[in-house]
């Protein structure tokens, strides 16, 4: 995989802003009043499947591999779907699914832009229009998509990582490569004698190290789908033809140096145990009120690197005024966290608040070198209120550093509101018999006995027994991505 630098741009991501159209019209006719401007129209994403999958269910799957329960349809008659997108949020990497029965087509989407302005009407997006060779989802584009996600995992990665343009170009030539490379046809015509049997059984989003073939679906008696005469029980044919097929073409997955998307998670649900084990008193300093919402706000941390006042690598001033903007500059109940299931939340209702925004970012020295850090708290209130019956705690803040931990170029931070185990910067009340000790310590600071530090993304208890066990999910959002230099 190529790595590549870009200029940093400081963006709040899926937000959908027009060239100025909007503020003039809206403030001449409103000039007095404080109006909200009306949400973006639909982009609507026409597809067709296959005649015999006429009345096919229809899903969408982000590049990696969580489903967005709201991009959903039903083919009709002719196996024509409409797919209602936001306007407001551009998507990057689309698996769309069309299941009948046992039988499934799978397409790739690269990329459906936001709408330009809230003016506009709702939009139709043809898919072929935003992807050629998908005209209808059948065998070929079911063959291509899994290659193109088999690609991205023989890298270590998700195709969500990578660039939309550089997908594009291998979608478009895999058509070619079943009738001119063997590795391909071999692999297609697995898909074949599979699909005359048992509706070619496949999985987007497989676990870790897990067959992109369901192996339950075979059967008891397994299925011939190699053409040698005797039934496959297992999938082993099937994933070396898969492997050696991946082979046969190539792309890239370049990143922004300079920038790095941080999602943020807030548990806001009741019954959570803080890191002694112990029942979390979410409303011990929030006033627990109907209609409020969880809210974000913070600031690039003090000890972050400033440039003019040490050495390379750090953040310039100018940088760090627009990062802090982007975070709330500590203004509560300013920047708003989502649980409507859009711009990057995973499920809508389930308690779980997101903010996904990119901030900017350098490659710290070594393990205990200074990198970008940040401050912030959780506040649950109304727009626009003070800290007063809405903060999680007074005079401390939540301290996070940027260091990507599981390798998948994000920093995912799940924290249970109220917390006071966890990285909660003074005052913290993890026990001594958990590593505590009243305060959370920076890498860079040295080694301080009897402290344990919780600056970092972490694992997560995922069945309430106290243990880590699982990281957590970024919910829709991938990783910063750009076009590799050259393609």
């Amino acid at each position: 995989m190529r790595l590549a630098a870009v200029v940093p741009t400081l963006v709040l991501p899926f937000l959908c802003w027009s060239c100025g159209l909007e503020e003039l019209i809206f403030t001449e006719a409103t000039r007095g009043q404080q109006v909200e401007l009306p949400p973006a129209a639909d982009n609507l994403l026409e597809g067709r499947t296959e005649a015999a999958l006429a009345g096919a269910s229809v899903a969408v799957f982000s590049g990696a591999g969580t489903r967005l329960e709201d991009l959903a349809a039903t083919a009709g008659p002719g196996g024509e779907f409409t797919l209602e997108a936001p306007g407001n949020t551009g998507f990057v990497n689309l698996v769309v699914v069309a299941t009948r029965g046992a039988k499934s087509r799978w397409g790739f989407v690269p990329e459906v832009p936001r709408q330009v302005s809230v003016l506009d009407p709702p939009r139709i997006l043809p898919l072929w229009s935003l992807q050629p060779g998908m005209d209808e989802l059948n065998r070929q584009t079911t063959l291509s998509t899994l290659l193109l996600l088999a690609k991205a995992r023989a890298a270590g990665q998700t195709l969500g990582v990578v660039a939309p343009g550089t997908a594009k170009a291998a979608f478009s030539q895999l058509s070619s490569l079943v009738t001119t490379d063997a590795r391909v046809t071999t692999l297609d015509e697995m898909l074949a004698r599979l699909d005359a049997a048992s509706g070619v059984p496949l999985r987007v989003a497989p676990d870790d190290g897990a067959s992109f073939l369901d192996a339950l679906a075979l059967g008891p008696l397994g299925l011939d789908y190699t053409g040698d005469g005797v039934p496959e029980l297992g999938t082993e044919p099937f994933d070396a033809a898969l492997a050696a097929a991946t082979a046969a073409f190539e792309f890239n997955a370049c990143y922004p140096q300079d920038r790095l998307r941080l999602v943020l998670i807030a548990d806001l649900n009741s019954g959570m145990l803080d890191g002694n084990c112990a029942p979390i008193e979410r409303f011990r300093w929030a006033k627990d009120e109907p209609g409020k919402e969880v809210f974000v706000t913070g600031a690039i941390h003090e000890d972050t690197p400033r440039c003019g006042e040490v050495a390379p690598p750090c953040l310039d001033g100018a940088v760090i005024d627009a990062a802090n903007q982007l975070l709330g500059n500590w203004t509560p109940n300013l920047i708003p966290m989502r649980d409507d299931g859009a711009q990057g939340d995973a499920v809508a209702g389930d308690g779980l608040w997101t903010l996904v925004v990119d901030l900017p970012w350098f490659a710290p020295l070594g393990a205990d070198a200074p990198a970008v850090r940040i401050g912030y708290k959780y506040t649950f209130g109304f727009p626009t209120k003070g800290w007063t019956g809405t903060e999680e705690w007074p005079g401390n803040k939540r301290v996070l550093e940027l260091r990507d931990q599981n390798g998948d170029r994000l920093i995912t931070r799940y924290d249970r509101f109220g917390d006071e185990t966890s990285n909660k910067d003074k005052s913290n009340l993890l026990s001594p018999a958990k590593g505590g000790c009243g305060v959370v310590v920076f890498p860079s600071e040295g080694p301080r006995e009897g402290c344990a530090n919780d600056v970092f993304e972490s694992m997560i208890d995922t069945d309430a027994d106290c243990e880590k066990d699982a990281w957590p999910s970024p919910g829709t959002a991938g990783p910063l991505i750009m076009e590799c230099p050259g393609t």
